[in-house]
């Protein structure tokens, strides 16, 4: 008798170990930390999952891959023969990106990206896609001078979707914030949102291109700072009353 329940504790025990590894990957959007990209699973035929990913690297270099999950991978074939294997793993909330180390995988980054990472579910309103429709929203509504429901739409998104954002993004996303809460004469709300770039705004245009090794980027960030200090500029008249 005690043998027979010692058996069947066993079966349960290592029931339960397996269980996760046949879990299926379950379709939604996930990205990675300070814009690092992008993992979206969605359902296919024949018990397949399509994905694609997108993720940016050191000096704007990215990645791209389109396929089909098979339980927890993915095997892309090219025509000269490379071969690349993904693997899913689940861990935390999302999902963790393996490769097979192989040429084939590389073959869709650019030398400074990567495909593999760890790719976190994204909160209702957070993925890449939604945030673009929210900010396009926000453009319409404050081009027809409706600035608090501007500001309703885009404050979310700073808020909620702060964590999957890069540093550019992030950047104009607080400089529209400031200009529209400038509108409302929300003046300590526009110095706020400004508040984490106002250091670069004492740089000369010179230092903000040098402060990066890669021109491109350098050349991002610079129409930014650019628009801060305007945007400050307002502000600060506005605190001060001059």
């Amino acid at each position: 008798m005690h043998r027979a329940l010692a058996s069947s504790a066993l079966f349960l025990a290592s029931l339960s170990i397996c269980l996760p590894c046949n879990a299926q990957v379950v379709p939604g959007t996930y990205a990675v930390e300070f814009g690092g990209g992008e993992l979206v699973i969605r359902p296919a035929q024949e018990a397949k999952l399509a994905f694609k990913i997108h993720t940016v690297g050191g000096n704007f270099h990215s990645c791209l891959v389109k396929g089909n999950i098979i339980g927890h991978r993915a095997v892309l074939l090219e025509d000269d023969g490379s071969r690349c294997e993904l693997t899913f793993s689940k861990e935390a909330k999302g999902y963790r990106v393996s490769s097979d180390q192989g040429l084939g995988c590389r073959s869709y980054c650019g030398m400074r990206a990567t495909l593999e990472n760890y790719y976190e579910r994204t909160p209702m309103g957070c993925s890449a896609a939604e945030r673009q429709r929210s900010r396009s929203t926000f453009k319409s509504l404050y081009g027809k001078k409706q600035y608090a429901m501007a500001l309703a739409k885009l404050e979310p998104v700073l808020t909620n979707c702060n964590k999957y954002m890069s540093e550019f993004e992030k950047g104009w996303v607080s400089n529209d914030l400031a200009l529209t809460q400038y509108k409302l004469g929300k003046i300590d709300a526009c110095l706020l949102s400004l508040q984490a770039l106002t250091e670069d705004t004492n740089k000369t245009d010179q230092q903000i291109l040098e402060k990066y090794v890669s021109p491109a980027v350098g050349e991002s960030w610079l129409p930014i700072i650019k628009a801060t200090r305007t945007n400050l500029k307002l502000c600060q008249s506005a605190k001060t009353g001059d």
